[in-house]
């Protein structure tokens, strides 16, 4: 009765954790991690819940965040404000990145008030693994992609549709798709890395992750560099013989998986499957053909970076989208929408990720390997932000970072105040 009590337990949990990190769609009400939001918020009546929430959020590092986060906000308004732009829906934005992680940031606090020694590690692998199965399903399954659309944004659907993408992209049961999900990914990646060389997660996991990457590939192309940077993660922390044993696992399954779908490429008879690896490896298809290493993507991104004024660079034009709808200056390159929108002031960002990352640093104090991760984790979000908006208000890159800050802020307050949690009553 005891196990069973225990399993209905891990499979809510699972589920709770699927909700807040792809977050998704409800028809007629708004999303996952929203409702859920508003069920988790009736626990601050819960006294005791409340007083470790409020020592969690209101610690003087996230206040130090927080204001730093304002102070590029601020300069936008005046400066739409100044220029007669009047360009607000950048502000919508920024705040909507605070509504988001400051909901997962309580919830992830009531899943640790409920069950203090929860297994984040394996949570989140189970949780990735998951989509991962979703995303297989609905490749193989009209049915199933059209379930799963169902509970995306319109924009992701419309995407989706189209021709060069029926039946490829937009497979992930989640509101986040393409790039923004992609970076997403792209942070799992290292996590997972850090994971198993930690011995937090065992070197099996490596055989099912395989699943996660190959499914990641639908999502976005951008999940590449989050491989690239989880092999420099390995490479930096080579010399132990776990970390060794995972490199040559790791390598030895590249080689397999790379030959089993160049098998498959080149003697194949799906179209769906040939066309989902002509997007997918586009890159290595055209160098192949002797084009050049290069996508369309790549192509298009080169474009959208251009020679600006002196005074765009040292103040923006207090601009983010244009009349009809689309990017300011038709860019979204991720260092141009910076300073096209607040000039220098974009470096607070920059500033806002180098301090959560220390932040992260001092919460991993039982984990071995901590700089190095925080700096491959660091680097990637720069090398992200050169595709698109990753720096500072970018959802899906600061999930998992957040995870674990506020996973080590909630033990530090209950060592340090003594509270009950919700296991202790």
């Amino acid at each position: 009765m005891e196990e069973i009590k225990k399993k209905k337990g891990e499979t809510i949990t699972l589920i709770i954790f699927f909700f807040s990190i792809f977050y998704f769609k409800i028809p007629f009400i708004s999303n996952s991690l929203f409702v859920l939001g508003v069920i988790v918020s009736l626990k601050i009546l819960d006294v005791n819940f409340f007083h470790i929430t409020s020592k969690i959020l209101c610690n003087r590092e996230f206040i130090l965040l927080n204001i730093i986060y304002f102070i590029p906000l601020c300069w936008y308004v005046i400066s739409t404000i100044e220029k007669g732009v009047n360009d607000f829906s950048f502000i919508i934005t920024l705040f909507s990145y605070l509504v988001y992680i400051n909901i997962f940031s309580l919830i992830v606090i009531y899943l640790l008030y409920k069950n203090v020694d929860i297994n984040f590690e394996r949570l989140l692998f189970n949780v990735f693994l998951l989509q991962a199965i979703i995303i297989v399903l609905a490749f193989l399954f009209a049915p199933v992609r059209d379930f799963v659309q169902f509970f995306q944004s319109e924009g992701a659907r419309e995407i989706a549709l189209q021709d060069k993408n029926l039946g490829i992209r937009g497979l992930a049961l989640s509101l986040q798709q393409y790039f923004g999900l992609g970076v997403l990914y792209c942070v799992f990646f290292i996590f997972f890395m850090f994971f198993i060389s930690n011995k937090k997660l065992s070197i099996r996991a490596i055989y099912p992750f395989f699943l996660i990457v190959l499914s990641s590939v639908t999502i976005a192309r951008t999940v590449f560099i989050g491989l690239i940077f989880s092999g420099l993660y390995l490479i930096f922390v080579l010399g132990k013989k776990v970390t060794l044993s995972i490199f040559i696992r790791f390598m030895l399954i590249l080689i397999i998986i790379s030959l089993f779908l160049l098998y498959v490429y080149l003697y194949g008879n799906n179209t769906l499957v040939k066309n989902a690896m002509n997007w997918a490896f586009e890159m290595f298809v055209n160098f192949l053909q002797g084009k050049g290493a290069e996508t369309a993507s790549t192509t298009a991104l080169s474009n959208m970076y251009f020679p600006l004024k002196e005074s765009q660079y040292l103040y923006g034009d207090g601009s983010y989208v244009n009349n009809d709808g689309s990017y300011y200056m038709h860019t979204d390159a991720g260092y141009m929408r910076m300073i096209l929108s607040v000039g220098v002031g974009g470096v607070f960002w920059i500033l806002y990720d180098l301090l959560l990352i220390k932040i992260l640093h001092s919460s991993l104090k039982e984990y071995h390997y901590r700089g190095r991760f925080c700096f491959c984790i660091f680097c990637l979000m720069l090398v992200l932000n050169i595709k698109g908006e990753v720096l500072g208000y970018n959802v899906g890159v600061h999930l998992l970072i957040f995870l674990y800050v506020i996973k080590g802020k909630f033990l530090l307050a209950i060592k340090n105040n003594k509270y009950q949690t919700g296991m202790d009553k």
